[in-house]
C-alpha cells in the first residue's frame, strides 16, 4: 500500500511535533494576528455607519498582517516563502492607507455631495 507524503495511514498514530522556542513564537504570532483580524471583523459588523466600519477595516489591513507575516518568516525563514510574506505585508502596509483614504473621500462625497467640510461641522485647524 502506498501512502503519499504527509498522509497518515489507517490505524497509525500521528507523531507529535516537538514544541521548540521557534515553533512557540510562530504559534503565538499567528494566534495574535488571527485574534486581531477576528476582533476587527467583529468591529466592522457592530459599527454604526460606514465611517466607523472604515476605521475597523483600515486597522485590520495594518495590525493583523504584521504578526501573521512575522509568523511566516519565523517558520520559513528568509526563503522564498518568507520573502513573499514580507512583500505582501509591505504592499498591504503601503496600499491600505491609500485605499482607506480614497474610500472615505468617496463615502463623504456620496453622503454630503462634496469632500470639504460644511459650515455646520466643527473642524480642527492646525
Amino acid at each position: 500500500m502506498m501512502v503519499r507524503a504527509g498522509a497518515i495511514a489507517a490505524g497509525a498514530v500521528p507523531i507529535a511535533v516537538p514544541l521548540t522556542g521557534r515553533r512557540t513564537a510562530e504559534v503565538i504570532l499567528l494566534s495574535a494576528g488571527v485574534a486581531a483580524e477576528l476582533l476587527f471583523a467583529l468591529g466592522v459588523l457592530l459599527a454604526r455607519d460606514a465611517f466607523d466600519r472604515l476605521h475597523f477595516s483600515a486597522a485590520a489591513g495594518v495590525v493583523g498582517p504584521i504578526p501573521i507575516c512575522a509568523a511566516v518568516v519565523v517558520g520559513a525563514g528568509l526563503s522564498a516563502t518568507g520573502v513573499k510574506a514580507l512583500l505582501i505585508a509591505g504592499v498591504l502596509l503601503v496600499m491600505n492607507p491609500i485605499l482607506t483614504h480614497a474610500t472615505a473621500r468617496a463615502a463623504r462625497t456620496r453622503r454630503f455631495g462634496e469632500v470639504r467640510a460644511r459650515r455646520s461641522e466643527q473642524v480642527e485647524r492646525s
